[in-house]
């Protein structure tokens, strides 16, 4: 497989020296600036790109529940047979039964625990188009669960008791409140038609003060009679019977009046037909997911200079998807069209982390992913002598250098106050000190290992850090003469030395600055003809320039 191939290239080891091959190739002018240590530790972190589509596929049981309808008794005669004739399961042909028992009776298909009554119930094929899985999966019935019987509730007796605890499958009766009477004795005066009048409490007298005393006197309102006319009954003494209305016998209004259902109510379950019956049956449902993604093996790169837009510049977002498939449910149908090709290491892995993300399960994907291998690196500055870090992005294919610093950035701090040397005499006077000959010196000692070191073309590791050693650090220098030194570096070609480049404090101090060339030279083994060629030059001048004094 062509994307194996490529993510184990990608993934091969890679070495100190490789990367410096690498640098040399992509940052040319940078890389004479870099020393990288041999043993120096390699951080490496491999992003897989992938894209995916996978092709969910869902089963759940149903069970569709149904008196034994006339009209639907054709259509069930296609699911009858049980499981001599069909096994265990079997695809469902016509959809009829399903579409009566919804248009005309209502009746809808529920979700059914069946893993009771059968564990492998989702095992059978799944159905394949032109090699891939179909969008439309057929339905499968289980057949030891899909029959018609007399009806279990009323043992196909078509009607049930009814559940009316007064009725007790009379239908009608003697009302029991009136006997039949259809009136009652009034409840609030007893049937007496009077009640006791609440002004004198039945007395027919009634307390009152007179005069300062307590005395009796007549009820006015009772008119001594100690009675009032019931205010319910009017004085009739009896009433409607509330319980029969009046009709002194009771209907019930849950059952049937006459016939064989007389006194009984329908049988929910089976609708007075005596039989039910049931299907229970498989649906499959195929769902699309699509997903991009970045997963990372590996070390954790600095976020603030490799991150996951960087990386989605270097991968192949046009990359062609592969077929290649899960088997969930036992196998695929052969029929249909066999799915043979399987996950490699990568693929496998990458297409189960998604699934995993998505809580699915995928039994048909089609993946495409590489591998963009980075590495993260210290290295050594050599004119600052300072130590920084680099990353290269996709290194084995179109690498891509990030600096994560930028040591030649000149700060405002290093600049020189002209202020400070407007004096003339303290110019002299400064011009004239031992260290600031020493400093000069040092900065003509550094501009001539620059040319030494480029003289050949090709700066060494050696050469490299005999500079970093020489030189320690920059901070005696303004920004003007370390601007110098890094313009030495990445110029294309150098100027013409000049006497000037050539003029130290003493003739002992041309003595010493010939043989550290000399030791830079040799540092790599090698005294190359144009290397000595400049030290004669460099000679050469500082004669001349002994002999103009």
């Amino acid at each position: 497989m062509l994307m194996t191939d490529n993510a184990n290239r990608q993934l091969q080891a890679i070495s100190v020296d490789e990367i410096k091959v690498i640098l040399k190739k992509i940052v040319p002018q940078r890389y004479d600036r870099l020393l990288i240590k041999p043993k120096v530790e390699i951080l490496r972190s491999n992003y897989f790109y992938v894209k995916f589509e996978g092709k969910e596929v869902v089963r759940k049981a149903y069970k569709v529940a149904f008196p034994y309808f006339g009209a639907v008794r054709n259509s069930m005669k296609a699911f009858e047979g049980g499981k001599k004739k069909f096994g265990k399961k079997a695809p469902i042909n016509s959809e009829k039964v399903f579409e009566t028992l919804s248009q005309v009776y209502g009746i809808e298909p529920e979700e059914f625990e069946v893993e009771k009554y059968d564990k492998h119930w989702k095992n059978y094929p799944l159905e394949l188009k032109y090699g891939k899985i179909a969008e439309q999966q057929k339905k499968y019935f289980l057949s030891e669960l899909t029959y018609h019987q007399t009806c279990e509730t009323c043992d196909g007796e078509k009607y049930q008791e009814c559940p009316n605890p007064a009725c007790k499958g009379r239908h009608e009766w003697i009302c029991d409140t009136c006997d039949g009477e259809g009136q009652a004795d009034c409840a609030r005066c007893d049937g007496t038609g009077n009640i006791r009048c609440d002004e004198c409490k039945g007395r027919g007298r009634r307390d009152e003060l007179l005069n300062g005393r307590l005395q009796l006197v007549d009820c006015e309102k009772c008119d001594t009679s100690g009675e009032l006319v019931c205010s319910v009954c009017e004085g009739n003494k009896v009433l409607l019977c509330k319980t029969c209305n009046g009709e002194k016998k009771i209907i019930c209004d849950k059952c049937y009046a006459e016939g064989e259902g007389k006194g009984k109510v329908d049988c929910p379950e089976c609708q007075t037909i005596g039989e039910t019956g049931q299907i229970l049956f498989v649906d499959t449902s195929v769902k699309q997911h699509k997903v991009e993604d970045l997963v990372v093996k590996g070390g954790t790169m600095n976020a603030d200079f490799v991150n996951d837009d960087l990386i989605l510049k270097h991968c192949d977002k046009n990359g062609k998807l592969q077929l290649l498939y899960h088997d969930p449910y036992s196998q695929f149908d052969a029929k249909a069209g066999k799915a043979t090709n399987k996950h490699d290491e990568y693929s496998k892995d990458l297409s189960s982390r998604i699934a995993k993300n998505l809580g699915v399960f995928t039994a048909e994907e089609r993946i495409y992913y590489e591998v963009i291998p980075c590495i993260q690196i210290e290295y050594t500055h050599v004119l600052t002598n300072t130590t920084h870090q680099l990353s290269i992005i996709n290194i084995f294919n179109s690498p891509e250098a990030i600096f994560h610093s930028e040591p030649e950035k000149l700060s405002s701090s290093g600049m020189v106050n002209n202020s400070a040397k407007i004096a003339k005499k303290f110019i002299t006077k400064v011009f004239n000190t031992k260290g600031y000959k020493s400093k000069e010196d040092k900065k003509n000692e550094i501009v001539l290992m620059i040319y030494l070191m480029r003289a050949d073309g090709v700066i060494s590791d050696e050469e490299k850090i005999y500079l970093a050693d020489y030189i320690g650090d920059l901070d005696s220098f303004t920004n003007a003469e370390k601007q110098q030194f890094f313009d030495l570096m990445n110029i294309r070609v150098l100027p013409e030395l000049t006497e000037k480049d050539v003029e130290f404090s003493s003739e002992d101090k041309n003595k010493e600055v010939l043989a550290n060339l000399k030791d830079l030279a040799k540092t790599d083994g090698e005294f190359a003809t144009k290397e000595k060629s400049l030290i004669e030059q460099i000679k050469s001048l500082m004669m001349k320039q002994i002999e103009e004094k």
